[in-house]
């Protein structure tokens, strides 16, 4: 059974140096399952408050069930450990949750279920870019770098100088460099 934890050593950031920068570190997961507890239970919250100043004459049931659906879907999301998928949809859960209209109680309580997602996608971003430049530094990149057109083009280019002259042929735009003098 795998957590998704390494069994290496962690740097001080408390990311392990083979990691993915993408990849959901140390107390991210549980985080996740406490935006997602407070989404659960604002969802709650809409449909057992219903009464009270403020509140909607016909209560919109069926955007307090999509939003309680989004808020639940967000516990698998969050299996998948991916630090731009899990904020992503944290912020969209809250949305949803957040949609339907209802008594000023529960007014405060839909404050903080979009503060709390925002927090989470906002250190999740956060540390994906501090691993992602720790990764850079470090020359482990997940990839090889690309080579540049121009290196490219110069290649090519040494291969076929036998073809073409070494000169560059005269145009309007070229002005070829001045033969150096002789110092006096």
């Amino acid at each position: 059974m795998s957590d998704g934890s390494s069994s290496t050593a962690t740097n001080g950031a408390g990311t392990s140096p083979q990691a993915k920068p993408s990849t959901m570190q140390g107390n991210e997961f549980l985080y996740g399952h406490v935006v997602a507890a407070i989404l659960i239970a604002v969802a709650i919250a809409n449909f057992l408050i219903r009464h009270g100043t403020g509140a909607p004459t016909h209560p919109q049931t069926t955007l307090q069930i999509i939003g309680l659906i989004a808020a639940v879907a967000l516990l698998p999301i969050l299996r998948t450990r991916n630090r731009f998928i899990a904020p992503f949809a944290a912020v969209i859960a809250a949305f949803f949750v957040t949609f339907p209209r209802g008594p000023n109680s529960v007014q405060s309580m839909h404050v903080i279920a979009i503060v709390f997602p925002l927090v989470y996608a906002l250190l999740l971003t956060q540390r994906q870019r501090k691993a992602a430049i720790a990764q850079a530094k470090a020359g482990g990149s997940t990839r090889p770098p690309a080579r540049s057109a121009r290196r490219k083009r110069s290649k090519k280019d040494e291969d076929d100088s036998s073809n073409r002259p070494k000169a560059p042929t005269p145009n309007r735009r070229y002005t070829p460099p001045k033969a150096k003098r002789a110092k006096r």
